[in-house]
């Protein structure tokens, strides 16, 4: 089978296949496998058009709308184990550690933490110790989260041609790929 190509002002508009032994259709011209609808044809050659050029403004646009996409990617990537609801008791458990640590826990709060310590085999101190340090761990991401989104949409905005758009994104790529890699080892 062989490809031929009908072409309307210097573009391919239809393509068909047809035996190998058959006669090129009169108004069509022979074509390779590559020839796709919308090419170019110069009366010698095919070529593909030129990819339209989309407006910097609207590049850049598409370009925040990447980085704010890989910020909120990174975020879920963090707190992908932990439901919403165990989510809102981080910040009492904190307070409560906190207070626990200092030896200035209320009652409840001591039976919070000795509660949870007891259901989960663990010293009371280790426990407090260990929600302490999740914290600040926790704290630590979510700056980094917030460092690479920042840095990477100055980039962006910072950008005056479409070439310095991918070499911004391209860079917060690179980023934002050590930032996941390092997420994923700790």
């Amino acid at each position: 089978m062989k490809k031929a190509a009908q072409i309307t002002d210097g573009c391919v508009s239809n393509l068909i296949r047809i035996e190998d032994d058959a006669p090129i259709p009169e108004g069509w011209v022979e074509a390779d496998a590559a020839v796709r609808i919308g090419d170019l044809y110069d009366g010698q050659s095919f070529t593909r058009p030129a990819a339209p050029v989309v407006p910097l403004e609207d590049a850049k646009a598409n370009a925040l709308a990447e980085v704010d996409a890989a910020h909120a990617s990174y975020l879920r990537a963090l707190l992908e184990s932990a439901s919403q609801e165990e989510r809102d008791t981080w910040p009492v458990k904190v307070k409560v550690a906190t207070a626990y640590l200092a030896g200035t826990a209320t009652d409840a709060q001591t039976a919070l933490i000795e509660t949870e310590a007891a259901g989960g085999s663990i010293a009371p101190d280790d426990l407090a110790e260990k929600i302490i340090s999740k914290d600040a761990a926790y704290h630590g991401h979510i700056g980094q989260a917030g460092a690479l989104r920042a840095s990477g949409r100055a980039a962006v905005k910072a950008a005056a041609t479409h070439d310095e758009l991918q070499a911004a994104l391209t860079a917060f790529y690179a980023e934002a790929l050590a930032a996941f890699q390092a997420l994923a080892g700790g």
